[in-house]
């Protein structure tokens, strides 16, 4: 059997159909189905079987407000001028690892973690940018 793509056949040829009478390989426009009902049957479908993936998973990431709710007192203190811009940057990180990291991490693995946080502060440019505003 060949097979070949969209428009290929010959003119009088007969598109094959299956047993509802629709047209196999047809768009649901083109099997005289109403446009967007298989489209709204698929959503609906992604809607009632709730969050998945990375996103239902305990690791997800933190959305920006549960960050910035643990770092809100952090961010009042240094709009206050009670802590310095670098120090406040540690203290993100601190918390961040207290939070991210399990009880029981293996100090080495804490440091590890924590020099490619510092590495990552250090080498871009947006944040020593945002450092240098706060008047670092």
């Amino acid at each position: 059997m060949k097979v070949t793509g969209p428009n290929t056949g010959t003119p009088d040829a007969t598109p094959a159909t299956d047993s509802s009478g629709a047209t196999q390989g047809a768009t649901p426009d083109q099997a005289g189905a109403q446009p967007g009902a298989a489209g709204k049957a698929f959503s609906e479908r992604l809607s009632d079987a709730g969050p998945t993936g990375a996103a239902a998973s305990s690791g997800a990431p933190p959305k920006p407000d549960a960050i910035a709710g643990i770092t809100s007192d952090i961010a009042a203190d240094l709009k206050a001028g009670k802590v310095q811009p670098r120090a406040a940057v540690e203290q993100v990180m601190e918390r961040l690892l207290a939070q991210h990291l399990a009880a029981d991490a293996p100090p080495a693995v804490r440091e590890k973690l924590r020099a490619a946080l510092q590495e990552t502060i250090d080498s871009d440019p947006f944040i020593a940018e945002k450092l240098r505003s706060l008047g670092e």
